[in-house]
C-alpha cells in the first residue's frame, strides 16, 4: 500500500452524533484469518448509533472505530490456518 495511514470514524467518548470524529490512524496489518479491505462504500445503521450513544449491551473499549457494513477491495490477507 502506498500510504501507512488511513481515516477512520471513531469515538473517544460516548455521546450524540457529534461525538464521532474522523481520525488519521495507522493502516492495520491483517492477522490470522483476517483481511484488510480498502473501503469504497460504507453505511451506518442503528447498531452504530447505539454503540456511539453508549447503549450497547456488549462492552465497548474506547477509542472505538465504528462501522462494519461496507463494500470494498481486498488489499491484504493474513495467514490462513490449513487443517488436513
Amino acid at each position: 500500500m502506498p500510504n501507512d495511514s488511513m481515516r477512520a470514524a471513531r469515538i473517544h467518548a460516548f455521546g450524540p452524533p457529534e461525538a464521532v470524529v474522523i481520525d488519521q490512524v495507522p493502516v492495520p496489518t491483517p492477522g490470522e484469518g483476517e483481511v484488510l479491505i480498502r473501503v469504497l462504500a460504507a453505511g451506518a445503521g442503528p447498531w452504530d448509533a447505539w454503540i456511539r450513544a453508549g447503549k450497547s449491551v456488549l462492552p465497548q473499549p474506547l477509542p472505538l472505530t465504528l462501522g462494519s457494513d461496507l463494500s470494498g477491495v481486498v488489499e491484504a490477507v493474513g495467514t490462513v490456518q490449513v487443517y488436513t
